[in-house]
């Protein structure tokens, strides 16, 4: 099935014989190349909703779907530029967590993006977000961006609006504070823009929004860029990033996942999945 890019038969095949196998090593093999075909199935839907757009364009988006766009970053420090997809995972993350809202999976954003060709130059113009909102078939998208105004002052910002009508519904944050507090700042705007959509948290769910991946911001630097890497399929590089995130913060979770995972996907393909099952 992956061989004639029929990706739904291929993960539907991959996750039957999860349930029915019994070699642990082979079902750990198939998990990591169901993150492959994920990411090549999202690709494949992005080609197709870009020559179908007409047609998708004409079905308005669930209000609660709703999609994270890449961070615009400003200013003059270039050594921000990887919190442009960092920020925006972040966001994704905890936007999902009260589980009220359908929030869009970052690899289906990216091969979207990739596909319109914004990644070329980092910028999301208001009319391109809304196309690219549009063909994710989300109802709302949040832009965001950070602008660095000194040697360590940061403004965050974000914006929330309508895919249909293209109106702003909410102007969500606009944090002024210092890089040292950027997980403030983020956790800011995600209050701000669950209000924009109409979302009460419980003391709970605001408990649970609140919690940082880390506290360190060379650590989430490195794991930004090993997002970069691995969205440009560099996933040696990827892994070598989230590592280091993981050794500036051991207690950095989600950078061992990340790690862990690009380092299976390089070594990953059909053949030995069917060599193990040969075995």
């Amino acid at each position: 099935a992956e061989q004639v890019k029929d990706f739904a038969a291929a993960k539907d095949a991959y996750n039957s014989s999860l349930a029915v196998g019994k070699t642990k090593k082979v079902r750990n093999d198939i998990r990591v190349r169901l993150v492959t075909v994920t990411k090549e199935e999202a690709k494949a839907s992005a080609k197709d909703a870009i020559a179908r757009e007409a047609q998708i364009a004409q079905v308005p988006g669930s209000p609660t779907t709703v999609a994270v766009l890449p961070f615009t970053i400003g200013g003059s420090n270039a050594d921000l530029q990887p919190l442009q997809v960092g920020l925006a995972d972040l966001v994704i993350s905890d936007l999902a967590k009260p589980k009220k809202l359908t929030v869009v999976e970052r690899d289906k954003i990216q091969a979207i993006t990739d596909e319109i060709a914004l990644s070329r130059s980092g910028q999301v113009d208001a009319a391109t977000a809304v196309r690219e909102g549009k063909l994710i078939q989300a109802g709302r998208i949040v832009k965001g961006s950070l602008i660095s105004t000194g040697a360590s002052n940061i403004t965050m910002t974000s914006t929330t609006v309508n895919t249909q009508t293209s109106q702003t519904v909410g102007q969500g944050s606009n944090q002024n504070s210092t890089l040292d507090q950027l997980f403030s700042a983020e956790k800011a705007l995600v209050m701000a823009t669950f209000t924009d959509l109409g979302i009460t948290l419980t003391p709970a769910e605001r408990q649970d929004v609140d919690r940082r991946p880390t506290q360190s911001l060379q650590a989430f630097l490195s794991y930004s860029r090993g997002l970069m890497a691995e969205d440009a399929g560099r996933l040696d590089e990827a892994a070598r990033f989230f590592d280091n995130a993981r050794s500036l913060d051991p207690g950095f979770g989600a950078a061992l996942q990340r790690a862990q995972s690009a380092a299976a996907q390089s070594q990953q393909t059909t053949a030995k999945i069917e060599s193990g099952l040969k075995g």
